[in-house]
This record gives C-alpha cells, sequence and structure tokens, in this order.
C-alpha cells in the first residue's frame, strides 16, 4: 500500500513539474518573441550627422611666426595653454638666430665705418689747411712774377727780362694747375664722402630693420583674452624649442564670451552641410544636457585631417544659440549632431535589424530574410525605400 502510494506520488510531481516547465517555456518565447520583433510603422524621422569639434571664438587674434632668412623659427618660450592673459603679458618668444649674428656684423660695419669717417674729417681738415698754405705760396709766387714782368723791358737787359717774362708764365701755370687740382680733390672728396654716407646711412637702415625684426621675435599680447597655443603639423601643441613656419599660428588671444565651434565632417558627406542646420552639442563639461546652435558657415575645400593622414575632411562653424561661456570653454572637445534632413512618413529600421546577406541589405520578415533597399541613413536609424510595408513585423 505503501509503495503504491509513493509511486502515485512521484508520478503526480513528474507531471506537475513538466507542465510547470511548459508554462515558464511557453512565458520565455512569449517575452522573446515581444523583444525581438518590432512593428513597422511610418513616422516623421530627422535625418542627422556626426561630427567632432572644438570650442573657440569668432574674435580672437592670431600671431605667427616672425619672416627671417631661414623661413623657420625656433620657440624659445610660449605662454601655458588656456592661460588667461593681460594686454601686454609674453605670449611667445623666438630664438634670435642669424638675426642676432647679422644684426652685431652690421653694428661692427658702422662702427668701423664711422671710425673711418671721423679720421678722413681730421685728415681732410690737413689737406684742407696744406691746401690753402700752398695755393698762397702760388698765388703770391705768381702776384710777384707778375709786378716783376711788369717792368719796362729797357730796364733789364734783354735776357734778364726774358727770364722775369718766363718766371711769370710758369708760376701762372702752377697756380692754374694748382686751382684745378683743388677743384677736383674737392670733387672727389665730395663722391667719397657722398659714398661713405650713403653706405652708412645703408647699414643704419639695415640695422634698424634687423633689431625691428629682433624685436618682433619677443611677442606680447595686444590685449587681455585666453591663450590658445597652435599645433604643428601632426597636431601636437607647440612647446619651447617646436620649429614653426611662417605662416602657421602660433598662439591665438581669444575672446571666451564669444564662442563658436570649429567642426569637421569627412569629405563625402560634407556636401549633406548647410548654413543655417541645427545642432546639438554634447561634451563632458555638460554631461547629459544638450547645447543647441545652428552651422554658421561651410568652408568651400577640403584638406586632409592630419599631416600623417589620408582622410580628406571639410571644415565648418557653429554659432551657439545661447552664452554658454559658463559650461564651455576654449579649446574643449565636443561631439555635434547636425539635423541634415526631415522625412516625413518614412519606413525606418533600426541598425540592429540590418542584416546584409552578400553585400545586399535585408531584414527578417517572419523568419524569413527579404533584400530590401534603403534611402538616407540617420545615426543607428536607416530609411527603407522598399522591401517591407506598414504593419510588418521584422525581427531585431
Amino acid at each position: 500500500m505503501n509503495k503504491s502510494y509513493i509511486k502515485k506520488f512521484k508520478f503526480t510531481s513528474l507531471v506537475c513539474a513538466n507542465i510547470f516547465g511548459l508554462l515558464l517555456a511557453s512565458l520565455f518565447v512569449s517575452t522573446v518573441t515581444a523583444k525581438e520583433y518590432i512593428t513597422i510603422e511610418k513616422q516623421d524621422t530627422v535625418i542627422e550627422l556626426s561630427a567632432s569639434g572644438i570650442v573657440d571664438s569668432e574674435d580672437f587674434i592670431s600671431i605667427g611666426a616672425p619672416p627671417n632668412t631661414r623661413w623657420r623659427a625656433n620657440i624659445a618660450q610660449i605662454v601655458e595653454e588656456g592661460k588667461r592673459v593681460r594686454k601686454g603679458e609674453l605670449l611667445v618668444r623666438f630664438e634670435g638666430g642669424r638675426t642676432d649674428e647679422h644684426i652685431r656684423d652690421l653694428q661692427a660695419q658702422i662702427t668701423e665705418l664711422e671710425g673711418r669717417m671721423e679720421s678722413q674729417k681730421e685728415q681732410l681738415l690737413q689737406e684742407y689747411e696744406q691746401e690753402k698754405l700752398d695755393l698762397a705760396s702760388m698765388k703770391s709766387d705768381a702776384e710777384r712774377a707778375t709786378r716783376k714782368a711788369a717792368i719796362p723791358a729797357d730796364v733789364f737787359p734783354g735776357i734778364e727780362y726774358q727770364k722775369l717774362v718766363e718766371e711769370k708764365r710758369l708760376a701762372t701755370i702752377l697756380y692754374q694747375r694748382a686751382l684745378h687740382r683743388k677743384t677736383l680733390n674737392d670733387k672727389s672728396r665730395e663722391k667719397r664722402d657722398l659714398w661713405q654716407e650713403k653706405n652708412l646711412t645703408r647699414n643704419q637702415t639695415r640695422l634698424a630693420g634687423s633689431q625691428e625684426i629682433l624685436s618682433s621675435y619677443t611677442v606680447r599680447s595686444p590685449r587681455a583674452g585666453i591663450a590658445v597655443v597652435g599645433t604643428d603639423w601632426g597636431g601636437q601643441k607647440l612647446v619651447a624649442g617646436s620649429d614653426v613656419s611662417v605662416g602657421f599660428t602660433v598662439v591665438k588671444v581669444v575672446d571666451d564670451t564669444k564662442l563658436l565651434i570649429r567642426a569637421f565632417v569627412p569629405e563625402n558627406v560634407a556636401a549633406k552641410i548647410n548654413v543655417g542646420q541645427s545642432v546639438t552639442i554634447l561634451s563632458e563639461a555638460t554631461g547629459s544636457s544638450e547645447l543647441t546652435g545652428r552651422v554658421f558657415s561651410v568652408g568651400n575645400t577640403v584638406r586632409r585631417k592630419s599631416k600623417n593622414s589620408q582622410e580628406m575632411v571639410r571644415d565648418f562653424t557653429v554659432k551657439l544659440d545661447d552664452d554658454y561661456s559658463e559650461v564651455l570653454k576654449i579649446g574643449v572637445s565636443v561631439q555635434l549632431t547636425v539635423e541634415v534632413d526631415h522625412i516625413a512618413n518614412a519606413i525606418a529600421i533600426p541598425k540592429e535589424a540590418l542584416i546584409y546577406r552578400e553585400g545586399a541589405p535585408g531584414v527578417f520578415k517572419q523568419n524569413s530574410w527579404v533584400p530590401i533597399i534603403l534611402g538616407a541613413a540617420s545615426q543607428d536609424v536607416f530609411i527603407v525605400e522598399s522591401g517591407i510595408e506598414v504593419g510588418d513585423k521584422v525581427r531585431l
């Protein structure tokens, strides 16, 4: 009797367990089915495009490398990134290099030339004094010979008188030649002095220009603002010791109350960006809060993303809808979502529902794969132009 009762109890327990298992399995299948399938409906879909950007200012002053003979300059000292600077505060100082050497050479040449000119002035004064004495002596000799020759010829014997006449002629010739020589010497000295003055002026001008260039190697802030240090070809921030080429921005002084987002997108989607499109901005500083703005300008040309990158990108700027200067800081990286299009009554599926077979897109509908034709894409959502209809259930 006890054994029969035990057998019946075991059988009843086994049946109950099976029934309970079937109920759980049915509940699990229905739950999975509810989670794995979506019902297709038409809805208004916003086409969005992701982009990366950096917070900048629309009001800034750029400082570049000064011109020099090598077309490159080495940074000796540079301001700290993000520092708030006052007007007149040091931003960057470049190595003088050959300019220093050139200035020293010019200063030596000018000193030598000024010393030579001073020495020549003293020598010239002596020459003038000697010329005056020589001319005075020759003039006196010529006048004396003229007076002697003016005496009547019958006073002296013929030969003596002829000597007086010859002495007058020679004295007059010597005096005239001395006068002519003095005129030539004066012109020669004038030309020499003029050449030396021009040479001195030229060297002084060169020295002033080189000193002005050297002074430009130390750059101070023209106004108060935030210092933003430039980058090299590899996208790295410039530091003391970096070499920069003429034309590169070394430091920018920006007004952090007039913020602007400078962003870029890959070249293949750049045509979708247009002025006036709505933009949502996210960054670590904003947390989950979304800031808003609009596309302000779009670049006309493309560029490489970086020196060593083959990817081509196009720049665009975003103007903020409000004053976010308390939240966003100059130089902070941000992620942008740009609304590039708005499609009404569209059939859209999430990325999870899309399955490719032999390169063709499709979805699982009623446990069978069917091909579809895709339209525009927005982040993780794809517009379907044909292949599924409203009311279809698509597996995720």
